[in-house]
């Protein structure tokens, strides 16, 4: 949503979000390390 344009607050709506920190918070998370650091899905053959 957010590399689409939606602005936090809009975000932290949709997510239920008492505070636009907390959707802050989240937004920082490093989706590159993620891919680095992630384990493929028990089971699945094709991940």
């Amino acid at each position: 949503m957010l590399r689409a344009g939606a602005t936090l607050d809009v975000i932290g709506t949709v997510l239920r979000h008492r505070s636009v920190d907390t959707t802050a918070h989240y937004a920082k998370v490093d989706v590159d390390m993620l891919l680095r650091v992630a384990q493929p899905w028990p089971g699945c053959a094709s991940c």
